[in-house]
């Protein structure tokens, strides 16, 4: 009973945090230093995890509204998708921010989470593997591989974001749309 009590504080709690983090990211930027925009990122992923891979996991309806729109993928990574979607999107909001240095940080930590899950599931095949094709299929429907290559972006960002790129590739969905 402590437990599940621990886990469902812990989720009331991230919906809390993230529901403020996302404003200071859009409107605030400027009152968020780079180590203290990932921490919360990183933390708040982890407990978002543990809440939905607990047994009585408190973010039940979470659960059930990402399987009913992503229902090809096995409910066995539910919980790593949907704790990873929730950073990259907010990796995405600093990725497009005003703030060169959390641009940066952003990009890196992408680029370092590709790599560990292309890393972890490489023994499968990566175009046919369903989390690197639902990551793959968020950068390109965010249109990230645009934006970080486009007119206006900074050349540290091109030079730091090769590794998302680099999956598209490996899981072949890298297309000459991308290239044009």
């Amino acid at each position: 009973e402590t437990s599940e009590q621990i886990v469902d504080f812990g989720y009331r709690f991230y919906k809390i945090m993230s529901a403020g983090l996302v404003p200071i990211i859009e409107k605030h930027v400027t009152f968020l230093s780079p180590d203290a925009a990932l921490a919360h990122i990183l933390g708040l992923t982890n407990i978002l995890y543990y809440s939905l891979a607990f047994d009585g996991c408190p973010a039940r309806e979470l659960l059930e509204s990402h399987r009913m729109k992503h229902p090809a993928l096995p409910e066995v990574y539910s919980a790593v998708v949907i704790s990873n979607e929730w950073k990259f999107e907010m990796l995405k909001k600093l990725i497009v921010s005003g703030q060169m240095q959390l641009r940066v940080i952003g990009v890196t930590n992408m680029c370092t989470d590709l790599l560990n899950m292309f890393t972890k599931n490489k023994k499968d095949d990566p175009a046919s593997h369903p989390v690197l094709l639902h990551f793959a299929n968020f950068i390109l429907q965010n249109k990230l591989v645009d934006y970080i290559v486009g007119i206006g972006s900074h050349p540290e960002i091109i030079a730091e974001s090769f590794n998302i790129v680099g999956f598209l590739i490996a899981t072949k969905t890298y297309s000459n749309q991308q290239t044009d």
